[in-house]
């Protein structure tokens, strides 16, 4: 939780997300829809879903224990680069390193520079971390590298004269603590856009269209409103599915989103069809029908020549 959002934000769904799920049983026998609902605001849609298989896991075990440390690491060492986990502080319940402040610790302690998320700069930040992981009390070491890198070793303005290991520091020694650590490439923005389809049917436009997003793709297993390319594939999609309209298309406010690498503009067009959907799910007053095939809507960043949702 606390990975994009912070401290404060995160209490409250912590603790709605505890009471409701208070050991590992619950949360492996609660629906995935269920566990979506509690995560709903903290802005990593995709860290629920990626639970499923823990859950499942657990669910279909005979005993109620977690894998022993060894398969722990065995499974830590195959994970992606990004997301690996050191042996030892997974047998150790150790929070992993090198990640923010600990990267800043081992760039300027052993004078690595370069961009840190590249792999042969993170390669050698990993095997400065393996080398210097104590075998006994990993997770103290942990702790205490984060906390030197959240206190004294800050990016900016490190305080070094209060540093307890100046002298092992290449960064203090050569006067390289503005160098070190390295900062990542600056990346324009993309900008996209997309035609959202609030088709509305039953009594008065008492019902809307809701897909489900296809996974793993981005906002996967998640309900929305289709999207489309243009307006001219939103309506075509509405005829073939729905009906023809009832009233001219209205065009709403636009919607402008930002996301961790583009931003989005969302243009909603408003229409109202004559009878319930064929081949779509309708969702009212905030109850969702039954999970609709993940083939029949796409992701948002999908393309869409054909004119289905995206």
């Amino acid at each position: 939780m606390l990975q994009q959002t912070q401290v404060a934000i995160v209490i409250p769904y912590y603790e709605r997300f505890m009471a409701r799920f208070p050991d590992v049983q619950a949360l492996a026998e609660a629906p995935e829809d269920e566990v979506m609902h509690l995560w709903t605001g903290l802005g990593t849609t995709p860290a629920p879903a990626t639970c499923a298989p823990a859950r499942s896991a657990w669910s279909r075990a005979t005993a109620a224990s977690f894998p022993p440390p060894s398969r722990q690491s065995s499974a830590a060492r195959h994970r992606p680069l990004h997301r690996r986990r050191h042996p030892r502080a997974v047998a150790r319940r150790a929070p992993s390193h090198p990640r923010r402040q600990r990267q800043a610790v081992l760039s300027r302690v052993f004078g690595i520079a370069g961009d840190p998320s590249s792999a042969a700069v993170l390669g050698l930040l990993w095997q400065q971390a393996d080398a210097c992981t104590p075998q006994q009390r990993a997770a103290a070491y942990t702790q205490a590298i984060m906390d030197l890198g959240a206190t004294v070793c800050s990016r900016a303005n490190p305080a070094c004269t209060v540093c307890p290991m100046p002298h092992l520091c290449i960064a203090a020694q050569e006067g390289r603590q503005d160098e070190l650590p390295g900062r990542k490439p600056k990346r324009l923005r993309k900008a996209r856009e997309a035609t959202l389809l609030i088709a509305e049917t039953g009594v008065a436009g008492a019902r809307a269209i809701l897909l489900e997003r296809a996974r793993p793709r981005h906002l996967g297993g998640l309900w929305s409103p289709p999207q489309f390319e243009s307006e001219f594939a939103a309506l075509d999609w509405c005829r073939r599915n729905l009906s023809e309209p009832e009233m001219q298309p209205e065009r709403l406010t636009p919607i402008d989103h930002g996301f961790t690498h583009f931003d989005l503009r969302l243009k909603p067009v408003r229409v109202r069809c004559q009878r319930q959907p064929r081949s779509a799910r309708a969702s009212t007053s905030g109850t969702r029908s039954p999970r609709r095939p993940r083939s029949d809507c796409r992701s948002p960043s999908a393309s869409s020549s054909n004119g289905s949702p995206t």
